[in-house]
């Protein structure tokens, strides 16, 4: 998709390809999971358990939402941040929104949402996601584009968006 109205004329939203993308797709990864990184692990076996690690995550993501789609963003034509969501009932499932470190405080992740509710609103659905409490920063975005909070626990979030 070219420069959807949501988009600067820089950027570009495409959909991942599992087998060619899988060395930016584990670099998103890698950024949604710093706490990984820093595993006292030799390299060879710091590799596999990443794409283990990286497996087990979309499995999951997967039996949440088995339409789940991920879609990259490139500005410049270098991929900067991805989008997981999928489709369920009336509403859409923001599961994984991860832009890399060196592109954060850009606007990119403010993007991928203006995009998914683009879609919400051409469906005439709302969007739903779940956050944890620590991340306070996604939380304050999410916020700003209108989601509102409707239900939680001590680990997270549920907000809610509605195009009606």
């Amino acid at each position: 998709m070219r420069n959807a109205n949501c988009l600067s004329p820089e950027c570009e939203l495409r959909a991942a390809d599992a087998i060619q993308d899988e060395t930016i797709l584990t670099e998103l990864f890698c950024a949604l999971r710093p706490d990984l990184m820093a595993l006292p692990l030799p390299a060879e076996m710091f590799a596999t358990f990443i794409r283990q690690q990286q497996s087990i995550h979309v499995i999951g993501m997967r039996a949440q939402c088995p339409n789940a789609q991920t879609m990259l963003l490139e500005r410049h034509g270098v991929v900067q941040a991805s989008l997981t969501f999928g489709q369920q009932e009336q509403e859409l499932r923001l599961l994984e929104l991860v832009v890399l470190p060196h592109a954060q405080r850009q606007g990119l992740a403010g993007m991928l949402l203006n995009y998914l509710q683009q879609q919400a609103e051409t469906l005439n659905c709302s969007i739903s996601l779940r956050v944890f409490h620590h991340n306070q920063a996604a939380r304050a975005l999410y916020e700003r584009h209108g989601f509102v909070a409707v239900n939680g626990d001590e680990i997270s979030t549920e907000m809610r968006w509605s195009a009606i």
